[in-house]
């Protein structure tokens, strides 16, 4: 539901399984766009979660592609932002 807030009309967030959701963006012009959206989510973040009076903290990675920069095709570009994302994950997180 936090993500939810930070999206645009016509944005979709979906999961994809276990820990990994997608943040489909339209109407993207500039890639500074996706890159402060993507700031945007990781700043949700800093704040904890609580469940039954427990704080949890949480990270997240996130990796982008970029349609036609990157490919013109779904299956590609999902590749391309989890590489991304592998990528950010081993450069410490976050």
């Amino acid at each position: 539901s936090r993500m939810q807030k930070i999206l645009r009309h016509g944005d979709t967030l979906s999961r994809l399984g276990g820990d990994e959701f997608t943040i489909l963006l339209e109407n993207i012009r500039y890639s500074i766009t996706a890159s402060n959206i993507a700031l945007k989510v990781l700043n949700l973040f800093n704040e904890p979660f609580i469940v039954q009076d427990t704080k949890f903290y949480i990270t997240a990675s996130i990796g982008i592609s970029l349609t036609p920069d990157d490919s013109k095709n779904a299956e590609n570009l999902l590749k391309y932002a989890e590489s991304a994302m592998y990528e950010a994950k081993s450069k410490g997180r976050n």
